[in-house]
């Protein structure tokens, strides 16, 4: 019971450090670089795991068309050709400026001849006067103007329009965008007409792919291209399994167990001839265990468990354990001296 008591204080103390940790001095920002260490979640671990795996899964329902360095008559003309393949709906990912006569007309009657088309602004030039579009936002969901895309929402966004319109049911209401889960098809201009087996009754997003002015920062890749997040937001929310996310509780509650297993053990193996080399050793493997199994609950299981709290709490048990053996070697001293006294 009394070393029951113990290891429940020294959990307690090392809840207390790390919840001031959390919430006063900053999350686990040591994992990321200097320039993102304000801006990042344990997910853009796991999705650049995923990444970086040699094979990923060839998301058929979503093909791209990029239109990088054409003209405008030629991107009427790759309108014009991906409309006839028949995809179940297209996502016009550009905004036209200034006018340019006699090329604007054959622009428009190109947009109109697309069965279902989703287009950032249907008041914008070129786009007012096609009747029949559908209006889908392009702004991506990030905490700053700068900060990393991690997210989507589908309601009003252009690649929610998409999914709605392809009848593709259901679709998420919103979620964690699975960088790292899916590989696109890439249809070129000149492949067209060759890959109309490809475009047909796919959900197709004519825009850039090199444009450094659609380039964002995601968990990925400081450089994503717009079309690409576009992309992977539609088949996230067509994920026959979306990735969950356990409430800020589960988190908490998992970081406290494993925090109570390291502190029990820690307490035996201080009674122990090298005890302070072993539990280091625990420790190290601990933290080790946690990304592990972080990672692989992620890539197989698909739940997004946020190992940050976890991590922290079992790398402060260690400093919560010295701060208590501390204060009883101090309690004992004091004491042994007070007799002392008492003797004397």
């Amino acid at each position: 019971m009394k070393r029951f008591v113990r290891t429940l204080l020294i959990v307690l103390l090392t809840l207390v450090l790390s919840w001031f940790v959390v919430y006063d001095l900053g999350s686990i920002s040591y994992f990321a670089p200097m320039e993102k260490a304000s801006d990042y979640e344990t997910s853009d671990f796991y999705q650049t795991v995923a990444a970086s795996r040699p094979v990923r899964r060839l998301c058929d329902k979503v093909v791209l068309v990029p239109v990088d360095g054409l003209s405008r008559a030629e991107i009427a003309e790759v309108i014009s050709q991906v409309a006839f393949c028949a995809p179940a709906a297209t996502g016009v990912d550009l905004l036209f400026g200034y006018p340019q006569p006699g090329t604007d007309e054959e622009l428009r009657e190109a947009i109109a001849s697309l069965p279902v088309a989703v287009v950032p602004d249907t008041s914008a030039y070129i786009y007012a006067d096609v009747p029949g579009l559908r209006q889908g936002g392009v702004e991506l969901e990030a905490e700053s103007r700068l900060g990393t895309i991690r997210r989507y929402r589908s309601a009003g966004s252009m690649a929610g329009e998409l999914a709605l319109a392809s009848g593709r049911a259901p679709v998420a209401a919103g979620g964690l965008l699975e960088f790292g889960f899916y590989d696109f098809e890439t249809v070129y201009p000149g492949e067209i007409l060759d890959s109309e087996t490809t475009l047909n009754g796919a959900i197709v997003l004519i825009g850039t792919l090199a444009d450094v002015s659609d380039m964002h920062p995601t968990a990925v890749g400081a450089d994503t291209p717009g079309m690409l997040i576009h992309a992977t937001a539609i088949a996230s929310m067509l994920a026959e399994r979306p990735v969950r996310t356990p409430p800020e509780w589960f988190d908490w509650l998992l970081a406290v167990v494993l925090c109570a297993a390291f502190v029990h053990a820690n307490l035996r193996l201080k009674e122990r001839e090298g005890g302070e080399l072993l539990m280091r050793l625990l420790q190290l493997g601990m933290l080790l265990m946690i990304i592990a199994a972080g990672t692989l609950l992620y890539l197989h299981l698909r739940v997004n468990v946020n190992f940050g709290r976890p991590l922290l709490m079992v790398g402060t048990a260690a400093l919560s354990v010295d701060v208590w053996c501390g204060a009883m070697a101090l309690r004992r001293y004091m004491r042994n001296k007070t007799r002392k006294k008492e003797k004397a």
